[in-house]
């Protein structure tokens, strides 16, 4: 399967190849000329995929959570003063996102950000900045400090938008962008985020799936749009739903269609479209203090330097019966035991995964899933198999905390990791839900946020 950085590289070859041929065709070089269009001929395939890939990413960074460089750590985005709330804040409230992360380089670097609306589909929108920003287009990040009383210097930066120089005029998908030295072709990261209006109301019902094969491992998202104030004129093509479990965009469902339509009525009462896996409860980490090890830690030691923790081997949990642990549903706060600055007295320490499987798996990966990994499918998260003690292991640098994860087994050829064959599914399992409503403003042409629900699969 071609990589997203394979794409870019396949389109700027095609962009280079077209440039060619018309540079070509003006030296009058027939024979070269015919050649060039039958390769282009045979390669059409790819290129139009290239292409659609292409459309996805800016310059050198992509619509998705995402970090670029590799000594930017523990990236967190959330509603001030709500450390475990999703990055989704109402447009008419004053709640501003905090955003933290820290640099392991050293030193201190010229940081800016800047924010892009984006479709319901997390592709660029149409609009210029100015039309969804009022203020400055982009900020210096200049609240900076480094670290002290920890084996592992960095550097913390952290800074809150919307503020008085910067704010948001309307509603949508925004994506944080981070960049380098003012030049965005110098990315840090990029985190996804949500602006949302309340101009419907919904009625929901989260229950174990209709579908009798399914109703002990799945759960349905049943739930009807309400807008007697605001007007839909076509549901069916100007009105979308993105419906996500635990704030996961890799696994979200997108653009049902109404199972049917009346008055002020729009109701998705499906039966199998609309349907999350129940899994299991997420797995914990507690790394607030290094001076002892909590319940899933084996041993805290001091290597080269620097600590790692070495975790007890975790068990499948795939015919577990079901237990209603309490979690955080993949969050992570950072916190510090030993100290009194979370954000710069929190060491970094080496995690040691380990998940013994007799097997490995043919042609699908393990990954270490949930806020820890922006729930991403990279390297960083992946497991490898070792056949000497028979278990998927990999190791993470993280700051001091308490995580919740999962393992996840993803197909080489699937768009997101299944949660069954390592966790368990339950359809009991404690999920958030939550399901925005895009509605396409044909006055100024973007998709509008007009409603969001937040539920839970107690909600029966």
């Amino acid at each position: 399967m071609r990589t997203q950085q394979e794409s870019k590289i396949v389109y700027s070859q095609f962009r280079t190849l077209l440039n060619n041929l018309g540079f070509i065709s003006t030296m009058g070089q027939t024979k070269l000329k015919r050649a060039i269009i039958i390769h282009l001929f045979l390669a059409l395939p790819l290129l139009i995929n290239a292409q659609e890939d292409y459309n996805n990413y800016a310059g050198l960074w992509y619509f998705e959570d995402m970090v670029y460089q590799p000594m930017i750590r523990t990236v967190q985005l959330y509603p001030e003063e709500a450390p475990l709330s999703p990055a989704f804040i109402s447009l008419s409230s004053n709640t501003s996102l905090f955003c933290s992360f820290d640099d392991l380089s050293g030193g201190f670097r010229d940081y800016y950000f800047t924010l892009i609306h984006c479709t319901h589909d997390w592709k660029a929108s149409d609009l210029h900045s100015s039309e969804y920003l009022k203020g400055f287009q982009e900020l210096n990040i200049n609240n900076s400090e480094s670290s002290f009383n920890t084996k592992v210097a960095y550097t913390n930066y952290r800074f809150s938008f919307p503020n008085e120089e910067m704010q948001l005029a309307i509603s949508g998908n925004y994506l944080l962008l981070v960049y380098e030295d003012a030049n965005q072709d110098q990315p840090v990261f990029t985190k996804r985020f949500v602006v949302y209006e309340e101009l419907i109301r919904f009625a929901s019902r989260v229950k174990e799936a209709t579908i009798v094969s399914d109703s002990r491992y799945k759960q349905e998202v049943d739930f009807t749009v309400v807008h007697p104030y605001y007007s839909i004129v076509n549901p069916y093509t100007e009105f979308h739903l993105t419906v996500l479990q635990n704030n996961r965009w890799d696994n979200a469902i997108t653009d049902l269609s109404p199972v049917y339509v009346k008055n002020n009525e729009i109701v998705y009462d499906h039966d199998t479209e609309n349907n999350f896996d129940g899994g299991n409860e997420y797995r914990w980490i507690d790394l607030k203090s290094i001076r002892s090890v909590s319940d899933q830690v084996g041993l805290i030691q001091m290597e080269g330097g620097v600590f790692h923790a070495y975790l007890l081997p975790d068990p499948k949990r795939t015919f577990d019966i079901y237990r209603s642990d309490r979690d955080i549903n993949g969050r992570f706060l950072i916190r510090n035991s030993d100290g009194f600055d979370d954000f710069l007295e929190s060491d970094y320490v080496y995690v040691h995964f380990e998940l013994p499987v007799d097997h490995p798996y043919q042609n699908a990966s393990v990954y270490v899933s949930g806020d820890l990994s922006m729930n991403s499918y990279s390297r960083e998260n992946r497991m490898q198999y070792d056949s000497n003690s028979k278990s998927y292991k990999l190791v993470m640098q993280l700051k001091q905390g308490y995580y919740n994860y999962l393992y996840l087994v993803k197909d080489n050829e699937e768009r997101f990791g299944k949660v069954d064959l390592m966790e368990g599914n339950h359809f009991a399992t404690e999920n958030q839900y939550t399901v925005f409503a895009y509605n396409f403003d044909v006055s100024r042409f973007y998709d509008r946020v007009v409603g969001v629900l937040f539920t839970d699969s107690f909600n029966r």
